[in-house]
């Protein structure tokens, strides 16, 4: 890898400027179609990403190959300052699906991170039903991979994240439901995952 992809994924401003100004192109991407913002982005790198946009004036919605996007990669890391800027400052497309038809709050979703599910909904209202090329939704896909990973805890739904409580996962998907038409596989996931909640409450309480 280059000087100037080092520069971009750990945050070495004065690196990246000096490169450019030697030559490198700012809109440059590996094998796999990925630019320099994508990896500042990836990395959480604010000021680089800031410098890329606002001085160089990239392309923030160029994707790689697989569809993914700076703003994809920001949601799905969880790098919200970046998911914020990306969203507020360079109006990106925040319904972007990637090749597999999964969109920024499909991922975010799935990767378990709440600040992101919370702020592309309430603040950006994206679409939080789009499902993907195989018509699995945002949430059921999550209820569906965590229960693979581990079926005696499947009453831990959405929760992926161990920063919060399964009970704040549904908490927020109930809230969300009282704002937005959901899908059948949706409401089912959510019914079942509450059902899963309150067994294994009774269980701890009188055991």
């Amino acid at each position: 890898m280059s000087d100037i992809w080092n520069a971009a994924g750990s945050g070495d401003m004065d690196a990246l400027i000096r490169l450019l100004r030697e030559g490198e192109d700012p809109e440059i991407t590996d094998g796999e179609g990925r630019t320099l913002l994508f990896v500042a982005s990836r990395e959480n790198n604010l000021n680089i990403v800031r410098y890329l946009a606002e001085e160089k004036r990239v392309d923030a919605n160029r994707a790689d190959r697989f569809g993914w996007t700076p703003f994809f990669i920001a949601c799905s890391n969880g790098h919200m300052s970046v998911v914020q800027y990306l969203a507020d400052h360079l109006h990106v497309d925040v319904d972007h699906a990637s090749q597999n038809g999964r969109t920024p709050f499909f991922i975010a979703c799935q990767n378990g991170n709440m600040s992101v599910v919370q702020y592309l909904a309430d603040q950006l209202h994206v679409d939080v039903e789009l499902d993907d090329r195989y018509g699995w939704t945002p949430f059921f896909i999550s209820r569906f991979l965590h229960s693979l990973r581990c079926p005696v805890a499947s009453f831990r739904a959405f929760h992926i994240s161990p920063n919060h409580s399964p009970f704040e996962w549904i908490s927020q998907l109930i809230r969300l439901s009282g704002q937005y038409r959901f899908s059948c596989a949706f409401s089912f996931s959510l019914h079942h995952c509450c059902l899963q909640c309150m067994t294994l409450f009774l269980l701890v309480l009188f055991l």
